[in-house]
């Protein structure tokens, strides 16, 4: 089973529930709200659509990019002025420090 993790999963939830009824198909799409961003809804949303009450998911983020680019924010100031082929070694030196 896939799992994706969004802010408003409770609302793309519901749309693509019915776009796979319109279309007489079968999901095998869990769509799911990151625990992080589920403590702003109410207890009945975070109930049916958070990832943390989920079975099987445990605890998993769901936010693994957006940890990733703050990681990398403090040098933002600096690759902004880089020519784009020094940035991108730059970005790839960065990316290869971080997944040690």
């Amino acid at each position: 089973m896939a799992r994706i993790y969004v802010n408003f999963g409770c609302r793309l939830h519901k749309s693509w529930e019915r776009y796979v009824k319109v279309c007489n198909g079968h999901s095998n799409l869990q769509i799911m709200v990151n625990w992080m961003h589920g403590a702003a809804h109410d207890m009945s949303c975070q109930m049916k659509n958070c990832g943390r009450f989920k079975e099987g998911t445990a605890w998993s983020v769901g936010e693994q990019i957006e940890q990733l680019w703050s990681l990398m924010k403090p040098a933002s100031k600096l690759v902004k002025c880089m020519t784009p082929p020094n940035r991108q070694d730059f970005i790839e030196f960065m990316l290869r420090e971080i997944s040690r």
